[in-house]
């Protein structure tokens, strides 16, 4: 639905417009140029200068000067003013001039609004400094169907009684209060809720549409590229392995550092252009809601999204391999079915290795042990010459063994549903399956070792619709796990194992 039809407004809608930069000289001393920035949904923000634009000259010892072309200038910081009175902040700025009239200007992102002081329109912003914001709202797509809680709650419509007139009587709808949540601690505060627009004064139509946002608090400052990389990104993924769907990003503001609310001066958020935000945001829709197929349910299943997000950004500074591996392959879902097995079997191999570490540098230790002595013993007991003592010491592994199909057992034996039998059923499996012996588990997960190493090695090649069909259910698995590490409980796994059968 058309973003100016939504209750979340876009301050301004995705196009080129005429401004004036603001921009730093060779000397540091900055100057206005006139020009134009491009603010497009889903790229990085561009823009043109043109006049006498501030490039470097180098002078020679008779007087006079030469240019190098092409000039690039790197800024962490750059401003703009649009026509209509906006201001715009890029970060992580390149501005490449190829001859003198002209110059190309590229960002990472920007953030537009009004001057947080209507006086500074008549200023000159010199500052080079990353602006901070202290909070920002962001809508993601399924956020409503996760959220698990609808904005309203009742409706009452008008009985036709004896003497009542055609559309005699009240129609009324009640909000449910709960649908907005809230998590707290020392340093963040997150908040759901739905934000509404109706349409009032209209004798012959009433409409009333509500639009679903995240709301980020934090005690101190943070840059967009700060915002974005530590909790839009992660409250993405989030939402994204709730669904099994890569969910985009449709929409980003930023608060003003310091800037306080008030019932005469409503927050003024700045609009975020970048990669990645389509600028489109939508209505909260029944319909929507339920192809979502939501996992996760937050108000039913009592979670916190901010322990959610914060479970998110301690696996990623460890390095946890499934939320690398598999956070990685959220971004999009056309993966051709032969990568998208290979990565989930790394996930899982992975996931498997960081939670038995611990373990496994015990075995270490007793594996080394015990080779040292069995070296000794041999070149003690002199039965094998100095050329077969070298070779044995080089190819006596120096650690233990780790298979893949122990990995694979055991994670499928984790979950508390069983998905070996929907592997079972799996055409593509069923030539390995004869093969292997052992335990239903044992034989699957010798069956998707074996498939694994003729993929990665190149040995064979398989069916796009085959693969696809074990895909699907490894993705469930490796989303079940990724929900068990975020803290979610048994009974949201168990949604996420069903939901597809």
């Amino acid at each position: 639905m058309a973003s100016n039809k939504t209750p979340l407004k876009l301050t301004v809608e995705p196009d080129e417009y005429l401004c004036t930069w603001f921009i730093p000289g060779p000397d540091g001393a900055v100057a206005e140029y006139s020009g134009s920035i491009d603010l497009k949904p889903d790229r990085q923000p561009t823009g043109s200068v043109h006049g006498t634009v501030p490039i470097a000259r180098s002078m020679r010892e008779n007087g006079l000067y030469s240019i190098d072309f092409p000039q690039n200038v790197e800024l962490p910081h750059l401003r703009a003013r649009l026509v209509s009175g906006y201001d715009v902040d890029l970060v992580d700025v390149s501005i490449i001039y190829w001859f003198e009239g002209r110059g190309r200007i590229h960002a990472g992102s920007a953030t537009v609004g009004v001057p947080s002081d209507p006086q500074d329109r008549a200023l000159t912003p010199t500052e080079t400094q990353v602006p901070t914001y202290s909070r920002v709202s962001v809508q993601v797509g399924a956020l409503d169907a996760v959220a698990g809680a609808a904005p309203f709650s009742r409706w009452e419509f008008p009985q036709r009684g004896a003497g009542m007139r055609h559309l005699e009587g009240n129609w009324t709808v009640s909000g449910n209060p709960d649908s907005t949540q809230t998590w707290t601690d020392n340093d963040f505060t997150v908040c759901f809720e739905y934000v509404g627009s109706a349409s009032i004064g209209n004798p012959y139509m009433f409409r009333f549409v509500v639009s679903p946002v995240v709301r980020i608090q934090s005690g101190k400052g943070l840059t967009v590229r700060e915002w974005v990389d530590r909790w839009v990104v992660p409250l993405r993924r989030i939402l994204s392995i709730a669904t099994g769907s890569a969910q985009p990003l449709t929409y980003m503001a930023a608060e003003d550092n310091g800037s306080e609310s008030s019932s005469s001066r409503p927050r003024q958020y700045r609009q975020v252009y970048g990669s990645g935000i389509t600028q489109g945001p939508y209505i909260s829709d029944q319909v929507s809601v339920r192809e979502s197929s939501s996992s996760v349910r937050i108000s039913i299943d009592h979670l916190s999204l901010l322990e959610m997000l914060k479970h998110w950004q301690a696996l990623e500074d460890d390095h946890h391999p499934l939320i690398e591996t598999y956070g990685a392959m959220l971004s999009a879902n056309d993966e051709h079915p032969r990568s998208r097995f290979l990565l989930l079997v790394q996930a899982l191999e992975g996931l498997y290795g960081h939670e038995t570490r611990d373990d496994y540098e015990v075995r270490k230790g007793r594996h080394k042990a015990d080779r040292d002595r069995l070296l000794e013993t041999v070149k003690t007991a002199s039965v094998l010459s100095p050329e077969d003592f070298k070779f044995l010491k080089k190819n006596l592994a120096r650690q233990p063994m780790r298979g893949l199909n122990q990995a694979l057992a055991h994670l499928l034996g984790e979950l508390p549903v069983d998905l070996t039998p929907e592997l079972k059923d799996c055409e593509l499996l069923a030539e390995y399956l004869a093969e292997a012996g052992g335990s239903d588990a044992q034989r699957v997960a010798s069956a998707l070792s074996r498939v694994r190493n003729d993929l990665a090695h190149g040995n064979k090649g398989f069916d796009a619709h085959d693969l696809l069909e074990v895909v699907k259910v490894l993705e469930l698995i490796v989303r079940a796990h990724a929900l068990r590490l975020l803290g979610c409980p048994n009974s949201v796994l168990e949604r996420v194992c069903t939901m597809d059968r």
